[in-house]
């Protein structure tokens, strides 16, 4: 098992026994108040054999939150410490488009020591966004310099070109980061990429590799656009409508390109997402219009 699935699986456990340690607690109120009634009724609720069970999953859920806020409050610390304060200030300016603003930011924590590969990616991504390709390329080289091994800059570098048209060049740096982390967004990056650079065969492929693991809604939105598109071409109808029943399921997603795509305006990279939104947009219409109602 490679490195990016042992951490996805890791984080998922949170959850897991969130939920697990909440049907504990409710299966043992049922078993108490159901199969044990009789008992509580003559004898008092203390002497239930069931209850013990519903406190334990009380007890686990409560204990996962309490593991899952200090986890969460010891990431932001290492964040900070190894990143510098300005760089989540600076993050949450990068969310909300405001490029100029996180620059100085990230600059700073650059000149403080805080040269890491997330500081020096995420300052070319906000280069990018504000048209200045070359001082991104530039930040890009030195972060492959300081981390040949790291596939966030390979990312970075394929948004890069998909901002500046490049589909060519955008695939072999999404490929370059797929080498060094296969992660499901990764090849759903490549994939994609893949597709916009007219390689359909290839974009299959990697699609599919994405999608055999959870990806988050927006990305799995566009993925199974794809993927229903692609086996529609190809004419496996079953697996069209797998995909476009994924791609329903996924469509809050929509909203997040809905928003991105006013960061990308004058792009080539604009243009082609918004074609893509466009017709994602269509195809859900399509398919709230196909459904028999009950």
């Amino acid at each position: 098992m490679n490195r990016s699935r042992l951490w996805a699986l890791i984080s998922w456990l949170p959850a897991v026994l969130l939920l697990l340690g909440m049907l504990a607690f409710v299966l043992g109120i049922l078993l108490q108040y159901a199969l044990n009634r009789p008992i509580i009724l003559s004898q008092g609720p203390d002497s239930s054999t069931f209850a013990p069970v519903a406190m334990a999953g009380l007890c686990m859920a409560a204990l996962t939150l309490l593991i899952w806020f200090v986890g969460a409050a010891l990431l932001l610390a290492r964040q900070t410490r190894l990143h510098g304060a300005d760089y989540a200030q600076a993050y949450r300016m990068m969310d909300a488009f405001q490029f100029s603003e996180a620059i100085p930011l990230l600059e700073h924590s650059i000149n403080t020591g805080k040269e890491t590969v997330e500081v020096l990616s995420l300052l070319a991504r906000a280069y990018a966004y504000i048209g200045q390709y070359s001082r991104a390329h530039t930040l890009l080289d030195r972060a492959v310099e300081l981390y040949p091994d790291s596939a966030v800059p390979y990312l970075t570098l394929g948004l890069v070109f998909l901002l500046e048209g490049n589909d060519e060049q955008t695939v072999e740096a999404f490929q370059a980061a797929v080498a060094r982390d296969p992660a499901p967004m990764n090849w759903a990056d490549l994939g994609l990429a893949l597709a916009f650079a007219g390689r359909q065969n290839d974009a299959l492929a990697a699609l599919e590799r994405a999608s055999q693991y959870p990806l988050p809604t927006p990305h799995a939105l566009r993925v199974y656009y794809r993927l229903t598109a692609l086996y529609a071409t190809a004419g496996n109808a079953p697996k069209a409508a797998s995909a476009a029943a994924k791609m329903v399921s996924a469509r809050d997603g929509l909203s997040a390109w809905e928003y991105q795509l006013s960061a990308l305006k004058g792009t080539g990279y604009g243009q082609k997402l918004t074609h893509e939104v466009q017709a994602i947009a269509r195809a859900l219409r399509e398919a709230d219009a196909a459904r028999v109602p009950v």
